[in-house]
């Protein structure tokens, strides 16, 4: 069990709820067609997410055409996971997740005073009355209920706690807090989250946003907070903590919380054995970086190329020796095969690299040889400001070769 984390128990008791395919689409300049979103949903569902936020059933034309196939393929079988529709707390919009047959709804609302005047120039009252409504009206059809509250972190403490008592009073799943344009700190996060657990009895969901960075450890500071109200109970609980994500952290602005970040937070940094299908990872990501034209950046965590890149002389010595010396995560662990890994060799390279790329390339070198080479190629690379390419590694040998 990792220290950081009180109990070993948790797996069952933290869902990934995933919104690619609904604010993952809002992003700025993606669109996805209906058929791409359609292998979202099956990809994510086979990575085992539990929840898929697949959109907005209350907007006509294509987006409803997709939900429609959507639903026909989890009626079928061919998908798992609990399918949601987003909507603003209005019954005529809420009526078309019942209609389509979708699991549940997200009834979204702000309730930040600022937010409340400036947008919906309503009261809070008017707004807890208008979220009971939609609350009441999702349960009434039978269909799962999450109350959404955008800019909770920012919101008056007192406010948000009636927010969250009506909502269990009217029957919520649970309580969605969105820290909707990424202010928030992890330390706020703990602080709010462990207060809900302890004067609330809903299901909690953090919907964080990376406007400053901070959204994967957001997600963290929620998970010690419920680890240690979960360690305090005297019974096992069924509370949940739930965790939005999108693929490759595509969003609003600066994204959601990245999902193969917070999977490998979750496996590797706190050891919880998530039942996700992390050998998955790669592909899934790999798809919605196609189908975004948005390529995954090469120093992005846990996917990212440079995961597996060594060039400095120290590094590549101790990888060669073993790889978990300079290396937290495997290429195997998001479904990669050891060819993901790259030693490449530049001006902080040592002997050992020079000799395993030289190898590579079919020309073993003795220690001299490669200690002869070293200067050479830490010159070429500062005159080309890049690694030098094989065939430019070739002529130095054969250089180097030639009689003087």
């Amino acid at each position: 069990m990792n220290q950081l984390m009180k109990s070993n128990d948790l797996k069952d008791s933290i869902i990934i709820s995933d919104t690619t395919l609904r604010d993952g689409e809002q992003t700025f300049g993606i669109v996805f067609s209906n058929e791409e979103k359609l292998e979202i949903a099956r990809q994510l569902d086979a990575l085992d997410i539990q929840e898929l936020e697949a959109g907005f059933p209350a907007q006509e034309g294509s987006e409803r055409t997709y939900l429609q196939e959507l639903i026909s393929r989890k009626t079928n079988g061919r998908i798992s996971a609990r399918v949601l529709g987003w909507h603003r707390p209005l019954r005529e919009e809420l009526s078309w997740s019942v209609k389509l047959g979708l699991d549940g709804c997200c009834s979204s609302t702000p309730i930040t005073p600022y937010m409340i005047d400036s947008i919906l120039r309503s009261t809070p009252d008017k707004i807890l009355q208008a979220q009971r409504s939609a609350l009441a009206f999702i349960k009434e059809n039978g269909l799962y209920a999450v109350s959404d509250f955008q800019d909770a972190f920012n919101a008056d403490r007192s406010f948000l706690f009636e927010m969250i008592q009506m909502s269990e009073e009217t029957g919520a799943d649970r309580v969605r807090l969105c820290d909707t344009v990424g202010r928030t700190d992890p330390f706020m996060i703990f602080d709010i989250i462990t207060d809900i657990l302890n004067n609330s009895e809903i299901d909690v969901e953090l919907h964080a946003h990376n406007d400053l960075g901070m959204a994967v450890a957001n997600c963290v500071a929620a998970i010690k907070a419920f680890d240690l109200w979960y360690e305090a109970q005297k019974e096992r609980p069924s509370r949940k903590l739930y965790l939005t994500t999108t693929v490759n952290g595509i969003g609003e602005r600066a994204g959601n919380t990245d999902l193969a970040t917070l999977v490998g937070a979750l496996k590797v940094g706190l050891n919880i054995n998530l039942s996700v299908q992390e050998s998955r990872l790669s592909s899934v990501c790999d798809y919605v970086s196609q189908a975004s034209s948005r390529p995954i950046p090469i120093n992005a965590p846990v996917v990212g190329p440079n995961i597996w890149s060594h060039s400095s002389g120290i590094h590549v010595d101790g990888v060669l020796k073993s790889p978990a010396n300079y290396e937290l995560i495997s290429p195997e662990f998001v479904g990669k095969t050891n060819t993901a890994r790259r030693l490449g060799i530049n001006k902080h390279s040592g002997k050992r690299a020079v000799q395993h790329k030289f190898a590579g390339l079919g020309i073993p070198l003795t220690d001299e040889a490669a200690l002869k080479l070293l200067p050479q190629i830490r010159e070429g690379t500062i005159q080309n400001k890049r690694m030098l390419f094989d065939h430019e590694l070739v002529d130095l040998v054969n250089r180097s070769q030639k009689p003087s």
